[in-house]
């Protein structure tokens, strides 16, 4: 950029026209606005929160950047005999060693004795006394267990909630961004979990630093199986990344703001976003193809739909069902639980949760239940139940007050079933015990609190 300003200035002094001075002054802009992002992302990186004002030299961020690295930088190791490790593969190759043996039967036998042997059992009815009781024999396969799950992989700062958020604010101005018409494709892959490639992950595989020897194969609902199959949907991923690299490609339109996304993938739920012209489709749907012929994983077209805008022309949507080979959806669609629209929100797109309450409600066992179980059933089951959607989405405050009404009047209905005298209202019964309430949560309370979250 001195460069640039250096010439234009060489310019100026040969030629001192106002255009050309106009050129200098903007080069000199430029070079202040990309110093001052440069020193930004320095002190970003140097994680100096303390640091406001004062010296503006990069170099004073250099330093902490480059103290932190070395700080962090593992050079050498102590093994568990006590001696040091300097080199790359045998520190990679030690950290294999130890997360495999990292609990000892002993250590696992601690923590089962150091819990309440009286305690309420798990979802398997087993209560603490069973596995001290009976630690001679399945201790053994206990401590496997723990050993098999705390090496299988995670994906930190990963929820399941953010995709739903982003795939609702992206099509909601579905008609909006773009000249041309937007086109959303919710995918279904056939045989998810059974139609990867061995020899496929074989190669993936391969390229990590480490493995741990399988000694019985995989089976059906093997935990190590989503995370063998989140490895083969990256590919997918990363290629469809790759179309933005592609100068012929546009992409969905979206904010200018906002980065480009073209899809959205949650295991082996995975939305497309595209424009619906020839062009663009025909390399997304290649990129489809692609992935399908390398882990040998397919799309399956018969339940995998598109979604336009419900004014789309008729020759748009006959040309997305020609080239995707897809039916055409209609809005709302279901994604990871919620629904997905555009549009204002209506109470005709939470019924399924109202209804699936009201089942619970009218369920012939908890319609014979006391004032203390059916306090139970509302405080523990029923409240619960809405929580998932309402981490996703804001609802209406007239769902939450049906919601709340269903509660109300299973509350105070008699054994029989037949409604009964609401001698307190809602409101006051979800005070604190100490305040004169029954300490339900108010629901309104709860979408707050996790609206703020979004």
């Amino acid at each position: 950029m001195q460069d640039v300003i250096k010439v234009k200035d060489l310019k100026f002094e040969l030629n001192p026209y106002n255009l050309n001075r106009i050129a200098v002054h903007k080069a000199q802009a430029d070079l202040n606005r990309y110093l001052h992002l440069e020193e930004e992302y320095w002190k970003q990186k140097s994680r100096m929160r303390w640091f406001k004002d004062g010296d503006r030299n990069t170099k004073f961020f250099h330093s902490y950047v480059k103290g932190r690295r070395k700080k962090l930088a593992l050079h050498s190791i102590q093994n568990s005999q006590g001696d040091w490790i300097n080199s790359n593969n045998d520190i990679e190759q030690d950290a294999v060693s130890f997360y495999h043996n990292l609990f000892s039967n002993e250590e696992v036998k601690l923590a089962v004795f150091g819990m309440n042997a009286d305690s309420t059992s798990g979802p398997d009815g087993f209560s603490g006394h069973f596995f001290q009781n009976c630690w001679h024999i399945i201790g053994e396969d206990v401590t496997k267990m723990l050993t098999a799950f705390f090496v299988t992989g995670f994906l930190k700062g990963r929820t399941i909630v953010e995709n739903v958020l982003l795939a609702q604010e992206i099509i909601r101005d579905i008609n909006k961004r773009h000249k041309m018409h937007n086109v959303v494709v919710k995918l279904d892959m056939a045989k998810a979990y059974d139609m990867v490639s061995w020899i496929f992950l074989t190669k993936m595989l391969r390229q990590s630093h480490g493995c741990f020897k399988s000694s019985k194969g995989l089976k059906q609902g093997d935990p190590l199986s989503p995370t063998l199959f989140i490895i083969a949907a990256e590919v997918l991923a990363r290629n469809l990344n790759s179309l933005h690299e592609d100068a012929t490609f546009k992409g969905y339109g979206m904010p200018k703001w906002s980065p480009q996304i073209n899809h959205l993938s949650y295991a082996d739920d995975t939305i497309l976003f595209c424009l619906a012209e020839n062009a663009f489709l025909k390399k997304m749907i290649k990129v489809l193809g692609d992935y399908e012929k390398l882990p040998g994983q397919l799309v399956n077209n018969e339940k995998s739909s598109f979604y336009l805008y419900k004014k789309a022309p008729t020759n748009i949507v006959s040309r997305v069902r020609r080239k995707t080979g897809m039916r055409k959806g209609s809005f709302p669609f279901t994604y990871l639980g919620c629904l997905i629209f555009y549009g204002r929100r209506k109470i005709v797109y939470y019924e399924s949760l109202i209804k699936k309450v009201m089942n619970m409600v009218m369920s012939s066992q908890n319609r014979l239940l006391s004032f203390g179980g059916r306090y139970i059933l509302i405080a523990h089951v029923l409240q619960t139940m809405p929580i998932y959607l309402l981490s996703a989405m804001n609802p209406l405050k007239g769902v939450i007050n049906q919601l709340h009404k269903i509660f109300a009047k299973f509350f105070w209905s008699n054994t029989a079933g037949v409604k009964g005298r609401h001698w307190v209202a809602w409101d006051k019964m979800c005070l604190p015990k100490d305040e004169g309430g029954l300490g339900f949560r108010s629901l309104h309370d709860i979408a707050k609190a996790l609206f703020a979250k979004l």
